[in-house]
């Protein structure tokens, strides 16, 4: 019987946890070579960014061991990167999330296993990103979420979990963004909500589930979203601060 249980040792097969240790420091990825130096960081303590990826890296499989990172990550300016996949063990990030710049990036699927970041996440200027699947199992954002100038992303689906902000919740000059049904779930924004320039954007009503807005609340300069539609979702809404709802679509059809 104890033979049973030297097997499940083995089941443990941690050979391969065996493999993956902490990291110190911060990390500048800029090449494959540096890709595959982090290769057996199960964390890094410290800031890890990811930037002018060219040639032929097209994702992030080599980061397989890696579970949290206690500074900031930041993936940006990236040409070739079109997913995160490889980021599938990601836990958490202690600081900030960046994904910015990346031309050719398509899917974020590979944040899948994200519970938390504990500081700003900024989604921006990734034009060929359609959604922000992968993100469904983020539950809080530390400090302020923006989703700012993705020419491509449709809808906030991928937010769905998506519970506390402990900052600001921008979503701004998102060409193709027709609704906010991804935010239902949240229900407390610690301080401003802007949600302006959005040109497809015909419904706010995935905001009715907030319970606090700690700062003012904006939505502005959305074409397509109907003005007394969008002035009857903000009567309802508890704003600290003041409520402008101003340049949306007026006379509705």
């Amino acid at each position: 019987d104890s033979g049973d249980d030297d097997d499940s040792g083995d089941d443990d097969d941690s050979g391969d946890d065996d493999s993956c240790s902490p990291c110190d420091g911060d990390y500048l990825v800029a090449s494959v070579d540096d890709l595959a130096a982090l290769a057996s960081c199960r964390s890094i303590d410290g800031d890890l960014t990811i930037t002018m990826l060219g040639g032929v890296v097209a994702d992030l499989a080599a980061l397989a061991c890696l579970e949290s990172i206690h500074g900031d990550l930041e993936v940006e300016g990236n040409d070739s990167l079109t997913s995160l996949d490889g980021l599938t063990g990601l836990l958490e990030v202690g600081e900030d999330l960046l994904i910015e710049d990346n031309v050719v990036l398509s899917s974020i699927q590979g944040l899948a296993a994200l519970v938390g970041v504990g500081g700003r996440l900024r989604i921006e200027d990734n034009n060929l990103l359609m959604a922000l699947d992968g993100l469904q199992a983020l539950t809080s954002v530390g400090d302020d979420l923006f989703v700012w100038d993705n020419d491509s992303v449709t809808d906030l689906d991928g937010l769905e979990a998506l519970v506390t902000v402990g900052g600001g919740l921008f979503i701004t000059g998102n060409d193709s963004v027709t609704d906010l049904d991804g935010l239902q779930s949240l229900d407390t924004v610690a301080s401003d909500v802007d949600i302006g320039a959005n040109p497809s954007l015909a419904s706010i009503v995935g905001l009715q589930g907030l319970v606090s807005v700690g700062g003012d609340l904006r939505i502005f300069d959305n074409e397509s979203l109907c003005q007394t539609d969008a002035e009857a979702v903000v009567a309802s809404l508890p704003v600290v601060g003041t409520s402008q709802v101003l340049g949306n679509l007026s006379p509705c059809p």
